[in-house]
């Protein structure tokens, strides 16, 4: 990533949005009450366990198997887990705290992927405005 003749400032605030984001990341990598994590982790431990997931529309019974899946949060997804949750289908078996560890890095992988697409879509690919593009976003979300 070349800086190029005055895109000094582009550098700067890829990196300072970078910088901003880590203690944020670090604090919440391994802990699943931070998010709504335990709305997508508890389906995936169901389905894991050969359950049901239409239980999971319950409120009763999805807060039964938030517990069996070692998650104290209730998210606000309940009763209605989303569909998406069976991504963490493959982390079920790891337990609340590393598999909240293992989803975030499969996050910031893919957020390394997304800059480096976005990247490479640009009309002059400049991999610290692709930075700023994706970071700022992801900044104003949290």
């Amino acid at each position: 990533m070349s800086l190029g003749r005055g895109r000094w400032w582009l550098a700067l605030a890829a990196i300072a949005l970078a910088l901003l984001q880590i203690p944020v990341v670090l604090k919440t990598a391994t802990d699943p009450s931070q998010s709504d994590f335990g709305n997508y982790f508890a389906p995936a431990f169901v389905l894991a366990q050969g359950s049901d997931l239409g239980e999971l529309y319950d409120r009763e019974n999805f807060a039964t198997a938030m517990g069996r899946a070692g998650l104290s949060v209730l998210g606000s997804f309940i009763p209605h887990p989303p569909a998406n949750a069976l991504w963490l289908f493959p982390m079920a078996g790891l337990g609340p705290a590393r598999g909240k560890g293992v989803w975030t890095v499969v996050l910031l992988l893919s957020l390394a992927a997304t800059i480096v697409l976005t990247k490479r879509v640009l009309p002059r690919p400049d991999g610290w405005l692709a930075g700023v593009i994706v970071l700022a976003p992801f900044l104003a979300v949290r």
